[in-house]
This record gives C-alpha cells, structure tokens and sequence, in this order.
C-alpha cells in the first residue's frame, strides 16, 4: 500500500472518529433537539466506514478483501450497496449539519460540528477533479 493511501486512510479515520465523537456528545448531552435519524445513521456508518478503513489499512487486509472480491463475484454487488450507502451518508451527513445550524438547538453547537462537512467538501472536490479528468480525457481521445 502506498504512503499517500496510508495517509489517506488516516485522515479519513481521523475525521471520522472526530464525527463520532461528537454525535456521540450530543447524546451524553441528552441533546434532544439533535436526535434524529440521521444521528443514529451517522453513528452506525461512521463505525462501519473506521472498521473497513482500518481493514484495508492493514496490508494483508487490503489483499485479503481483493482476493475474495476477485474470487466471488457477488461482492462487486455489496461494494455498490455500501457505495450507495455512503453517498447517502454524506448527504446525511449535510443535511444533519445543515438542521443542528438552522435550528435553536444550542446543546449541539460545537466546534466538531463543523467537522461534519469535511467529508462532504472532500466527497464534491473529488466528484468534480474526477469529472474534469475524465472529460479532459474524452477530449483528446476526440
């Protein structure tokens, strides 16, 4: 595995754990006006997103998973389902933000709320490097 996707990995675990830390907050709070389902769901992907980025982090772990990938084919079909998942995470992930910022929900201002909106800004700039690739691409093969 290369240093840039280790580093990678780490900052996307890094951020996340911030993300689950402070939803988490919110319910020791007993921050009411922040529960919503987009809570629970954040909570529950926020974990899901650390245990397979830890185990791709790990060398035997990232060709573990290839190997089974390339050997049962189904899995392309479960990638897509948690591909889809995480798109709805992001977009979770600002409509949650976007509801605790425009509500008078003051148990839940915090300086990791903010942290809520990394992943998306990082989900948009890559859709949009990717999109300018791959049109740049398309142009010369013209």
């Amino acid at each position: 595995m290369s240093t840039g996707t280790q580093i990678n990995n780490i900052i996307s675990i890094l951020i996340t754990i911030t993300i689950l830390w402070y939803v988490n907050d919110l319910d020791r709070k007993k921050c009411d006006c922040a529960m919503t389902w987009y809570h629970k769901y954040i909570i529950y992907f926020s974990v899901a997103i650390i245990v397979l980025t830890l185990l791709t982090f790990i060398e035997k772990g990232s060709i573990i998973v290839n190997q089974i990938i390339n050997k049962y084919k189904i899995l392309f079909v479960i990638y897509g389902v948690y591909f889809l998942a995480y798109l709805f995470y992001i977009v979770s992930l600002l409509f949650y933000f976007m509801k605790l910022k425009n509500s008078d929900c003051k148990c839940a201002e915090d300086w990791k709320q903010w942290m809520l909106l990394i992943p998306v800004i990082i989900f948009i700039l890559s859709f949009i490097i990717g999109f300018y690739q791959g049109f740049k691409k398309n142009i010369k093969q013209s």
